[in-house]
């Protein structure tokens, strides 16, 4: 029985020490000092590791992207998050988002759900994000044509897709553990992160910061 910080106490077949490789494999992927437990991999590793190693080698895979760049990649995933109703992805993404090269504005507005209105090419990247996902794909040869306007040939697109399937698990699965919309699972993301990566406290001044302190 393994116990993943969440509402659910897990009985698996998996041993402890295939729970704790799938949640190091994370770790070593996002350059985060061993030990790290982020409620969200804790949650996944322990009903399923093999889950937890797919995700990580789907998203390690993307870090090496020669199309996308790390603050592309987080308004991929930022956007993704929203759109799926994750709460926790949301704000752990911003606060990652606050440290790369992304107009706070625009930040913010994609994690509001809405379009950058500062940088025309991450408006480019979420719209693309937006219409990918409500049409589950599906891009008629008008949506491609605006797209490749802005630079976002197929290629692009095909990448920003494997983001948003990174995502898709992380957030589908912090629903099904009960972690997506938990203050004290935010909150804990939120002082790992910023302790192991070094992430000054960005959004201490933000409305968010409340939240995540544990205020509405």
């Amino acid at each position: 029985t393994h116990n993943n910080n969440t509402k659910h106490a897990i009985m698996s077949v998996y041993t402890q020490a295939e729970v704790t490789a799938s949640i190091e494999g994370f770790n070593t992927m996002m350059g985060l000092p061993e030990g790290t437990r982020l409620p969200m991999i804790v949650g996944i590793a322990n009903n399923s590791p093999v889950t937890q190693q797919a995700m990580t080698h789907l998203w390690g895979t993307h870090l090496k992207s020669k199309l996308l760049p790390a603050e592309e990649r987080e308004l991929v995933q930022l956007a993704t998050s929203y759109l799926n109703n994750c709460l926790w992805c949301v704000k752990v993404h911003e606060l990652l988002g606050s440290t790369m090269k992304i107009d706070k504005a625009d930040l913010r507005e994609t994690a509001q759900g809405g379009l950058p209105s500062v940088n025309k090419r991450h408006r480019a990247i979420v719209s693309a994000v937006r219409k990918i996902y409500l049409k589950k794909g599906d891009l008629n040869a008008d949506d491609k044509a605006l797209l490749e306007k802005d630079g976002l040939t197929h290629p692009y697109l095909q990448e920003i897709l494997g983001n948003m399937m990174v995502m898709m698990t992380a957030n589908f699965s912090n629903h099904l553990n009960g972690v997506a919309e938990d203050p004290k699972a935010i909150n804990e993301a939120v002082t790992i992160l910023t302790t192991a990566l070094k992430i000054s406290d960005s959004l201490k001044d933000e409305a968010v910061w409340a939240f995540l302190k544990g205020g509405k």
